[in-house]
């Protein structure tokens, strides 16, 4: 083979490998100048997570919210419930049927989360609404998350106040408040029925 082929061919060989080294280098470089996506921090392990309900039970998806979130971080659930006392009673009054609707309320709630492996604690809390009693829970105990039911604007319920409670929620626990939509179907009476 004349000496100027042999040239050419390593000419060429040299220019093809210096493009591949060339290609990869580009790669390697440029992925180390790329920008991560920027993700939240995960929530820490452990800690406290407060579901709070008044009524004849648990609401069961925010239940199951609750239970999902301590298992994924092996928090305790701490299961909350507002004895209502009528404003026309005192309230200290005896409330034995109240009391002991809650009772069972909270004790149905905690086999259910026993039975998913996370760990619980019960409260039981006499207030004139459900929503002072969350109030005055927050105020004098600290929780890593929330998981509250929010039913719909009815009768009574102000958009201004749902977004004022929601904001005191926000200041009050550490890491996030979740929100789950009724599910339960209420029916409003007409006006002058």
């Amino acid at each position: 083979m004349p000496s100027g082929t042999v040239g050419l061919i390593v000419a060429a060989v040299l220019f093809v490998v210096g493009i591949g080294v060339g290609l990869i280098l580009f790669y390697l470089i440029s992925l180390g100048r790329r920008q991560r996506p920027v993700t939240a921090a995960a929530p820490a392990k452990g800690g406290r997570i407060l579901l709070p309900f008044s009524g004849e039970s648990a609401p069961r998806q925010a239940l199951e919210v609750a239970i999902n979130l301590a298992r994924a971080r092996d928090a305790k659930l701490v299961l909350f419930y507002v004895a209502i006392v009528p404003v026309t009673l005192n309230i200290e009054a005896e409330l034995t049927r109240e009391v002991e609707k809650g009772f069972n309320a909270l004790e149905k709630a905690e086999q259910i989360a026993k039975w998913s492996g996370v760990d619980t604690e019960i409260r039981l809390e006499r207030e004139r609404t459900a929503r002072r009693g969350m109030i005055e829970m927050l105020k004098r105990e600290p929780f890593d998350s929330m998981v509250i039911e929010m039913k719909g604007a009815g009768p009574g319920l102000k958009l201004e106040r749902q977004i004022e409670d929601i904001s005191y929620l926000f200041q009050r626990v550490k890491e996030e408040v979740v929100i789950v939509r009724s599910s339960r179907e209420t029916a409003v009476a007409p006006r002058g029925e």
